[in-house]
């Protein structure tokens, strides 16, 4: 993962960065648009704007072939688990 550091916002959900500066600032972005709506009452969807560093992500762990239990279903059978970044 190249960009593994992220943004949050309520409205435009989540956003991939290349460094946390650029996350910070996408941040701060954000706040300063709830900010500027805010003369009629700060939204309650402004608590969840955050951004952070992306430590584990989730992968292919395994496949193997599905067995005779599941033939007209599965072809294979695929496990996922979290892996450091």
């Amino acid at each position: 993962m190249v960009n593994k550091f992220f943004m949050f916002d309520p409205l435009g959900g989540i956003k991939f960065f290349g460094t946390a500066e650029a996350a910070r600032i996408a941040a701060e972005e954000v706040l300063e648009l709830f900010r500027d709506e805010s003369a009629e009452g700060w939204s309650d969807e402004v608590t969840e704007v955050c951004w952070g560093e992306v430590r584990q992500q989730v992968e292919e762990t395994s496949r193997r072939p599905a067995c005779a239990e599941y033939p007209a279903v599965l072809d294979e059978i695929v496990d996922y688990g979290f892996k450091d970044v």
